[in-house]
């Protein structure tokens, strides 16, 4: 590929900077109504911490990232623009982490 390009450093502060923004106002807002939702089932049960259309959410995503993968094999803008879209998702659900502190007791 291009090994040594400056240009495989542009991943890391995209990463930072969308992640962020990610986390701030998309990951943690919806965090917290997912919890409260879950707190406020008198018996919650393993099925109904998300709801139906999440799974079919995330097997459609889990299916776009092995398709992505697989076109980017070999090309260098596709993968540098993969591993950043990685890394923003990575940086985003870090972000995110801090709405479960104290939520468990």
């Amino acid at each position: 590929m291009r090994p040594g390009a400056a240009l495989n450093l542009l991943p890391f502060p995209i990463a930072v900077i969308v992640g962020g923004l990610k986390a701030r106002y998309l990951f943690v807002p919806n965090c917290r109504k997912n919890l409260a939702r879950i707190d406020a089932l008198r018996d919650p049960k393993p099925w109904q911490f998300f709801r139906i259309g999440f799974f079919f959410f995330l097997l459609s995503m889990i299916w776009l990232g092995f398709w992505l993968s697989g076109q980017a094999a070999g090309e260098y803008g596709m993968l540098l623009a993969i591993s950043s879209m990685d890394l923003t998702l990575s940086v985003a659900l870090l972000g995110s982490l801090y709405c479960f502190k104290g939520f468990y007791r």
